[in-house]
């Protein structure tokens, strides 16, 4: 991972997203996984680490001990999943993470945050990102496209700041228009 982590940085990356060894941590190899995370902590450097529990696969207990071994080893961030385990964010999972990375550390909530309500509920639980494959039905308030989409990571001020732009456009008669970069927008 950290071979992986270095090429990706020589790369141009300007972040890096790592899933911790899930089976080391229910093998109770909790050492061996605190070593893996340090490894792409020390080649990242700089460069934001995010460290992906896949918490639907942990108890309570598991995602606490994880995210202690990450606030000791300053990472940015703690994630919740890669969207493609057995589940994704939830509520009580965002809140525990928050709770025990305290308020320095960002929390993003990924995997299965399709609409506004339930992305709202994990601002609320303590995410500071967002990741969706639905930002558009989230901003929008449509029903999200079946299948997977285009992973979106929303910082959790551009969050707010879309769910903002939305409640505007949810008044009748409406109809805003944003540039995004070299992008004209239109929003009815």
């Amino acid at each position: 991972k950290a071979f992986e982590a270095k090429a990706a940085i020589a790369a141009g990356a300007q972040e890096i997203d790592m899933v911790i060894n899930v089976g080391w941590l229910k093998s109770g190899l909790l050492d061996e996984v605190k070593a893996d995370i340090a490894a792409v902590r020390e080649v990242c450097a700089a460069i934001p680490l995010k460290v992906i529990l896949e918490t639907c696969l942990l108890s309570d207990a598991q995602i606490v001990q994880v995210c202690e071994m990450c606030r000791e080893l300053d990472v940015a961030f703690v994630k919740t999943s890669t969207g493609f385990s057995t589940g994704g964010a939830r509520e009580e999972h965002v809140k525990l993470m928050r709770e025990t990375v305290g308020s320095e550390m960002g929390v993003k909530a990924s995997g299965a945050v399709r609409d506004r309500a339930t992305a709202e509920k994990m601002i609320k639980a303590g995410a500071t990102r967002i990741g969706t494959s639905s930002g558009v039905a989230i901003v929008s308030g449509a029903q999200p496209a079946a299948g997977r989409g285009s992973a979106v990571a929303l910082p959790l001020h551009l969050a707010q700041l879309l769910l903002e732009v939305a409640d505007l456009v949810a008044e009748p008669g409406r109809e805003l228009e944003l540039q995004v970069g070299r992008r004209l927008v239109h929003l009815r």
